[in-house]
Order: structure tokens, then sequence, then C-alpha cells
């Protein structure tokens, strides 16, 4: 089954109508629905619900990357990630994407 079936069709979807998955305000999303193209914001998972814990993934794998550089090379490990939390900076340096200035140069 790829991602894409299983979040189609995940049995919490529509999302619950409360203050998770329909927050006072609304970022821009890919559809209506913050929940499109990811897991819906009350979903619980091992370390706790998923509006708490969505962008804690990077800080996870952040601390893994660095250990098997570290441990792969024997140097010291440098990383380069999109996916970042607060303390991600003691393993992985963060990129910021591909940002562009639109203003005008003096």
């Amino acid at each position: 089954m790829s991602v894409f079936n299983y979040l189609v069709t995940y049995p919490n979807f529509p999302p619950t109508a409360n203050n998770i998955n329909y927050p006072p305000y609304k970022p821009a999303t890919y559809g209506a629905e913050m929940a499109d193209k990811t897991l819906c914001g009350d979903h619980v998972q091992y370390a706790g619900i998923h509006y708490d814990t969505h962008n804690l993934y990077g800080w996870f794998e952040s601390e893994v990357t660095a250990g098997a550089l570290r441990e792969a090379t024997g140097l010291r490990e440098w990383a380069l990630s999109r996916s970042t939390y607060v303390g991600s900076g003691r393993w992985v340096a963060h990129w910021l994407g591909d940002n562009t200035s639109r203003y005008a140069q003096p």
C-alpha cells in the first residue's frame, strides 16, 4: 500500500471538528484541510499527538544521522537538513531552502 493510499483511506478523515484540526488560524496548505497530505492533527502517536510532534521527525533523524556519520567515518560529522527543530543544531546544519530576495538594490 502506498503512502498516498494510506492517507486517503485513513479512518480519521475527514478530521474531527476541534481546535487542533481546525485552529483559529489556517496556514497555507496544499488543500482545504490542514490534514491534506499528512495525518490529522489529533492523531495519537508514540511521542504524543501529531500536532505536537509533526516537526520532531527531523530532530529525531538528525541525532541518528550524526551518530551514523561519526561511526562510519571516524571523523567529526557534518550534515545539512531542511527538517529541523529547536536543538537540531547540535547535530545538523539547517538549510533554509531556495529562498530569494526581491528588493531593489541601491
